[in-house]
């Protein structure tokens, strides 16, 4: 099953960004610390899902107009009254070129919606918020998360990729972690 050889072939990027992202989101004390989060994440997501648009074969991820994660991003920083400024440069993301690349890409942007449940739920505390206006981003697709996340896996395993494909889609997964964990560290202030 290609999920769970991409869960154990990148687990080491993937507890890497974890770690870093979870000690950033420890240390928040104030909604512009939460920002500075969120504006990570629009910076490299916002070219990414441009490029995954333009990717041979990404149009056949399930709902895949439903799992872009930008207009999320923009509506919580508008719900702090912030705007977007951050915007990655090509070579500062892993390539977009084949549908393998898409997945995997895809991977790490769909695995993190299952992370974002609790993240959400910290942040929440942290800022002392009773609403969820401001935590779409990690809130995912909130009750549908799950179903979405099975949605993708079953995608993935249901599809046949020769064992060539496999090993593009987890070096691309691999890529995109480590993209993500030094664009991180690079706009950290």
């Amino acid at each position: 099953m290609l999920s769970l050889k991409l869960k154990e072939e990148t687990q080491q990027p993937h507890q890497e960004l974890e770690r870093l992202l979870i000690s950033k989101l420890k240390a928040i004390q104030a909604s512009g610390d939460y920002c500075e989060v969120l504006q990570w994440f629009y910076g490299f997501y916002s070219v990414l899902e441009q490029q995954l648009h333009q990717a041979p074969g990404a149009e056949r991820i399930p709902q895949f107009s439903k799992r872009q994660k930008t207009p999320a991003l923009a509506s919580d920083l508008a719900a702090f009254n912030t705007k977007p400024f951050l915007q990655a440069h090509s070579d500062e993301l892993p390539p977009v070129v084949t549908e393998e690349d898409a997945l995997g890409i895809a991977y790490v942007m769909e695995g993190s919606t299952l992370g974002g449940q609790i993240i959400t739920k910290m942040v929440a505390k942290k800022l002392d918020r009773s609403t969820t206006e401001g935590l779409a981003f990690f809130s995912g697709y909130q009750a549908q998360t799950i179903p979405m996340w099975q949605q993708f896996k079953q995608y993935l395993d249901g599809t046949a990729f020769t064992n060539e494909q496999q090993e593009q889609i987890v070096a691309s997964a691999n890529a995109t972690f480590s993209a993500l964990k030094l664009w991180i560290e690079k706009h950290d202030a």
